[in-house]
């Protein structure tokens, strides 16, 4: 178990989050959230300005990287490009002592898992860089660490995360991940810790990030939703209205928890993914005009402006005859259930 309490190091300001042994936990944000950062601090790599990193109970925040039971996987080329694929996944397990025929039976076995096993000879350093990167995912994982930190893979984060994840859970390893790839994070993650600018602004399973989002930037990042500012017109059993486009819009208590707090008369944020915007032909709908219309196969994506506000929707039925092209009028509903409202922000 790793436990970081109230961590602050470069742009980092008082972090804390738990990852139990064996859990994927990834570290989703934009470029400069301080995903690195952190990953950096929880190897030994950065010196910490304040807060505990603890794991299976023992303090290892004044210890150095050689010291600590973590392996740090970085995004740069961290291979030793003069040594043989052979002696890169071996060099912790020589350093460590291990005996010549145990040593190479598990190099062997790290190779065939990341696909190089008829490369082992060849020298690291004219490999592709994402074999590159493979190498030293492994190499990190010889060793058994308990906490295995990596940064953005190479290649395809998907397929680079879901590596990790496979070699980690093996060793029952905790895998910590960054990545700003939504997709791969989603796909890989039990749970998903979202940074922006230092801070995390939310952390919990996928789900919960993409269905119930406690914050705007979550929701547009996560989930791709339209988030819509509204007014609070009543709150009632069950039931939050607001108004939005001058018509009213009632929003179940349970979705994303609305209801709590709200006030009559104050603003509040509308979240709606695209696929909870539906295209209908009720004459209560709201109407707008297609900007954009882009076919994907079995579904349609729309931009659709409704009074000055563009709206992205996502229609899961393509057929010629429900083709809107730009320029068309639309007519849109909202699914009560999938929606989510949030306070609004205040300033500073």
């Amino acid at each position: 178990m790793m436990v970081v309490e109230q961590l602050s190091v470069g742009s980092i300001r008082e972090v804390s989050f738990t990852a139990a042994p064996g859990e994927v936990l990834v570290l989703l944000g934009p470029e400069g959230a301080g995903k690195r950062t952190l990953l950096r601090a929880l190897g030994g790599f950065e010196a910490v300005r304040a807060g505990r990193v603890i794991v299976d109970g023992e303090p290892i925040t004044a210890l150095p990287p050689g010291q600590r039971p973590t392996a740090f996987v970085a995004h740069e080329d961290s291979v030793f490009g003069h040594l043989s694929v052979r002696e890169n996944l071996g060099f912790g397990l020589r350093v460590r002592g291990l005996a010549a025929d145990v040593l190479a039976e598990r190099v062997e076995d790290l190779a065939t898992r990341i696909g190089l096993a008829e490369q082992l000879d060849r020298p690291a350093a004219t490999l592709a860089p994402e074999a590159r990167w493979r190498v030293a995912l492994a190499r990190a994982l010889a060793v058994e660490p308990k906490v295995v930190l990596v940064d953005e893979p190479v290649g395809d984060a998907t397929v680079g995360l879901a590596l990790a994840r496979t070699l980690a859970s093996r060793q029952e390893a905790t895998l910590i991940a960054a990545t700003r790839e939504r997709t791969a994070a989603l796909s890989t993650a039990d749970r998903v810790a979202f940074l922006r600018a230092g801070r995390i602004e939310q952390v919990g399973p996928p789900q919960d990030l993409f269905y119930r989002p406690r914050t705007p930037f979550v929701a547009d990042y996560v989930a791709r939703a339209n988030v819509l500012e509204c007014i609070v017109e009543g709150v009632g059993s069950g039931v939050v209205l607001v108004r939005l486009f001058e018509k009213r819009v009632a929003v179940p208590t349970g979705a994303g928890g609305a209801g709590q707090g709200y006030t009559v008369g104050e603003r509040a944020l509308l979240v709606a993914r695209p696929e909870a915007v539906r295209l209908v032909h009720e004459r209560e709908a709201f109407t707008g005009t297609v900007r954009r219309a882009a076919f994907l196969g079995p579904l349609v994506a729309y931009e659709v402006e409704v009074a000055g506000c563009s709206l992205s929707v996502v229609d899961p039925d393509a057929r010629p005859g429900r083709w809107y092209p730009p320029g068309s009028e639309a007519r849109l509903g909202l699914i009560p259930e999938a929606l989510t409202l949030l306070p609004y922000p205040t300033s500073g």
